[in-house]
């Protein structure tokens, strides 16, 4: 879908935009997901 989106017409040529290292930024994700409240819950 989002390859669809973006015009991109196989895996190869969406890989050259993709980081091998951390593809989705999961480490990021993950670290502002144990620093930010969940929304609503603010004290």
């Amino acid at each position: 879908m989002l390859m669809e989106y973006v015009g991109w017409k196989d895996v190869r040529s969406a890989m050259r935009y993709i980081d091998a290292a951390d593809p989705f930024a999961q480490h990021r994700i993950e670290t502002a997901l144990s620093v930010a409240p969940p929304p609503g819950i603010a004290g």
